[in-house]
């Protein structure tokens, strides 16, 4: 009796800890939901939100895209150490547009000759823009709580270089005038096509 009680209890445990782990690892097989789409000068970027960098940190590349040149930068004696403890090397800060639906604001970046994600919004500037992040929403909203963008994963950001897709705007938490404006571009690019 005792042989098949302990037995029991045992492949019951061991069934328990299966569960466990597999809950675990859908948990950690969920994309990361921490990019948002915004323009940066005038440009439309996805932006990676980083609550753990103290500041906002561009790579070269990304600059060159929103229409800055390396004349523009201003020198800095700054020192960056990433999160695996490599330091990156830093070219300069620069000062840029950027512009959460409809609303802007001028933001300095420190610029780095490379970084994976392209761009990362940091602490400095989320505290500045009066970021409030929902969790259990998964959205930021910015500037009091005047605008909310949700908060997505990498591969599920839409509308970058005019290509749309119809099915992201219907979702409730995407900010209505980005939405909009992005339909009217994604339909002018579409009209431009036609005639070429």
């Amino acid at each position: 009796m005792r042989r098949f009680n302990n037995s029991t209890q045992t492949e019951n445990t061991e069934i328990a800890n299966t569960a466990k782990t597999a809950k675990l690892a859908n948990l950690t097989s969920e994309p990361t939901k921490n990019w948002i789409l915004v323009e940066i000068n005038n440009r439309r970027k996805k932006v990676m939100v980083d609550t753990g960098a103290a500041r906002s940190v561009m790579d070269l590349k990304t600059l060159l895209s929103v229409g800055m040149k390396t004349d523009q930068l201003q020198q800095t004696n700054l020192t960056l150490f990433q999160a695996d403890g490599s330091a990156p090397d830093v070219l300069g800060t620069a000062t840029v547009k950027l512009t959460v639906s409809g609303l802007s604001t001028d933001i300095e970046v420190i610029v780095v000759r490379n970084l994976y994600n392209g761009f990362l919004l940091g602490a400095r500037e989320l505290t500045k823009m009066q970021a409030e992040i929902n969790c259990s929403k998964a959205t930021i909203s910015f500037f009091d709580r005047t605008v909310t963008l949700p908060l997505m994963s990498s591969s599920s950001i839409f509308c970058l270089h005019g290509k749309c897709c119809a099915k992201y705007h219907t979702q409730a938490s995407y900010s209505h005038a980005f939405a909009s404006s992005c339909k009217q571009e994604n339909t002018h690019s579409k009209r431009q096509m036609l005639h070429d």
